[in-house]
């Protein structure tokens, strides 16, 4: 054998990361070549330009191992032979090398050897590859062991806890990556003897329970076939999620859904242990069917992560508001709402106003006094906003940018910075333009990294619609929906998105607009006011919203309208009821007597008599309408075929 074949080997794979056939197998030093060299120097760079989602994805564009071992295909089930050999993540990093330091300074570890440290394709976290000796035990053993023994030992309490074997790693270019082939461990670790203290972390959190003992995905999906449910569908390509079925149910409707990616239980049904509309972790989750006594009678030591549960003499309390419209609660971290209008009913202001109240509240110091609309905005987490916009024009998002950095006047205030290609952005709000994307499931992906880029933030999804298969698929919508809900629990993301309603109506589309109107936090309509259609309004008032499980607070109706000399939308108040103008009305059809026929085309009455008062066209409707149920003006015809006459024989001045 030469050296190379005496070394572990593990699976090497080509990009994208739908791709699950292995090229090869690699040993560390292949690897270290490959990470240290020039091959993967320009892809880095672009994934490192601003967010990731303003480049193209790792996902795509970047190789990957599964450190584990080797594999005939990706899959826990195909692992053909141990490494010996795991990884940790460490993310979000204030000072990498630090880090990086901290970790080169463990020497002569009985439990484990340091074999390989490098900067992930962020720029802002680790890779760590270390080595055990073999112990007969699994992989996923093993892994939890190390993460806590590194915490309780080295202080490391921020690992990421994935455990499982098959879990893929992305390669970047890290000139300085740290090698060393020689280190070696020399005791084995038992998982099953006493182990090191607990991790002081939040538990409830990271799927671990109050015993102290971790939980993964496995885990949960054993304690619900244990607790008599069944599992309705398996955890598959790119769907990381299982549908499960209460106990004793033999209905083809699923009662919860366990999501792989997020590390939580979505429960969307009554009749179980569960909270219908609620958030569990792992450790939650098995807390409640695996062992209760294990975990104690205590109720509050496995309730849902956001639960608004209370007896019924005390006030429901939600989590504080971060999204106020005229005074009253909206949204908070952890939830979704959605704002509904039509094509061209002003939903883009709209949009720029609440962008706008957010930067006011993240530039708080510079940025001051701007009429945000009764939009207000609260940050605690200090998060950024994040918008991503399915416009079909991309040079519609420039022209939108362009607006909300005149209004806060960000060039002047020195509110911008620039990435490395030398385009520049608001600091605290990224705007991406998804038009150009060309598949459906690079847009999953996206989503995922947008909740990751908002986190204890705001997230803006502005066309919802985009990221579902079809509006009228069942499944797939509510499953979008509770994605988004887990997601957005676990990053503590507030998240406000859009959708129009059907045609003619203020009902929200198809099955996707249903499961909006059953399940978001508070829904509201954008529409033309009644009083005055040149007035656009912002309400909750609209049958959808006023469904009881929408738990939205009454606002008083945000009101703007087009400004000709601004060359944009601006706010301004209630139009007063409409009341036709009779001296303005009369004249003008009196005008048609003295032609011939007496009877004018609706198009000329409107031109006229919208000159002569003051008021848009479109504002028109209500005052016509309201001359003709007083009997003051006839017509006859449809649409533009539409005509006028006076009522000649409606004298009675007074009662107008």
């Amino acid at each position: 054998m030469n050296q190379v074949e005496q070394m572990p080997v593990f699976s090497f794979y080509r990009q994208p990361i739908k791709n699950t056939k292995p090229q090869r197998a690699i040993s560390l030093k292949q690897l270290h070549q490959l990470i240290t060299g020039k091959t993967l120097e320009a892809t880095t760079s672009k994934c490192r330009v601003g967010p990731s989602l303003l480049s193209d994805t790792k996902a795509k564009n970047l190789p990957y191992v599964t450190f584990a071992g080797t594999f005939s295909k990706r899959g826990d089930k195909y692992l053909l032979k141990k490494s010996g050999y795991y990884c940790f993540d460490l993310d979000k990093l204030e000072d990498v090398q630090a880090t990086r330091d901290r970790i080169l300074a463990i020497k002569d570890d009985d439990y484990f050897a340091t074999n390989l440290v490098f900067v992930s394709p962020s720029g802002k976290g680790l890779k760590w590859v270390i080595s055990i000796t073999e112990n007969g035990k699994s992989y996923g053993q093993n892994y939890k062991w190390l993460l806590k023994y590194l915490a309780a030992t080295h202080g490391f309490e921020n690992l990421d806890t994935v455990s499982d074997v098959s879990r893929a790693c992305f390669l970047c270019h890290d000139p300085q990556a740290y090698y060393n082939e020689d280190n070696l461990p020399c005791k084995k670790i038992d998982p099953n003897e006493a182990n090191p203290p607990t991790l002081q972390t939040q538990r409830t959190a990271n799927g671990i329970g109050t015993n102290g003992q971790e939980y993964n995905y496995r885990d949960t999906l054993k304690a619900f076939t244990d607790a008599g449910y069944t599992i309705v569908g398996t955890q598959t390509g790119d769907k990381p999620n299982t549908r499960i079925l209460r106990a004793g149910d033999t209905s083809s409707e699923s009662s919860g859904c366990v999501y792989h990616d997020t590390g939580n239980l979505y429960m969307f049904s009554t009749g179980t242990e569960f909270v219908a509309q609620e958030i569990y972790s792992y450790g939650q989750v098995c807390g409640i069917l695996k062992n209760r006594t294990e975990y104690g009678e205590k109720e509050e030591e496995y309730r849902p992560l956001h639960t608004y549960e209370l007896p019924l003499e005390q006030e429901v309390k939600f989590p504080d508001a971060t999204l106020r419209i005229n005074g009253h609660r909206f949204l908070g971290p952890g939830e979704y709402g959605c704002f509904c209008g039509l094509p061209q009913s002003g939903k883009t202001a709209i949009i720029e106003a609440y962008t706008i109240a957010f930067l006011q509240t993240y530039h708080h110091e510079k940025i001051k006094g701007l009429d945000t609309w009764g939009i207000e905005i609260s940050n605690p987490g200090g998060g950024p906003l994040v918008r991503l916009d399915t416009e079909r024009s991309p040079d519609d998002n420039v022209v939108s940018l362009r607006r909300i950095k005149r209004k806060i006047n960000a060039e002047a205030l020195k509110l911008t910075e620039k990435y490395k290609d030398g385009a520049s952005r608001i600091k605290g709000f990224y705007h991406h333009t998804l038009a150009e994307v060309p598949k459906f499931e690079d847009l999953k992906e996206l989503l995922l990294e947008a909740f990751i880029l908002a986190e204890n933030g705001h997230l803006l999804i502005d066309g919802i619609l985009d990221f579902a298969l079809s509006m009228n698929n069942e499944e797939d919508t509510r499953s979008l929906l509770q994605r988004i809900r887990c997601l957005a629990v676990k990053h503590s993301v507030t998240v406000l998105m859009t959708l129009h309603p059907n045609k003619m109506s203020e009902i929200l589309a198809g099955h996707l607009g249903s499961n909006i109107s059953r399940w978001a936090r508070a829904v509201a309509l954008i529409r033309r006011c009644k009083e005055d259609k040149s007035v656009m309004e912002l309400t909750c008032e609209f049958d959808m919203a006023k469904l009881s499980h929408a738990q939205t607070s009454t606002f008083d109706p945000v009101y703007f309208m087009w400004r000709e000399a601004l060359g944009d939308f601006a706010s301004c108040d209630k139009p007063e009821a409409t009341v036709f103008d009779r001296l303005a009305l009369g004249e003008i059809l009196r005008g048609a007597l003295t032609s011939g026929s007496g009877k004018m085309k609706s198009s000329e009455v409107k031109k006229l008599y919208a000159e002569a008062i003051g008021i848009s066209e479109d504002s028109t409707y209500r005052h016509f309408k309201q001359a003709l149920n007083a009997g003051f003006m006839m017509s006859e015809g449809k649409g533009k075929a539409t005509v006028y006459w006076l009522n000649e024989g409606d004298d009675d001045d007074d009662k107008f």
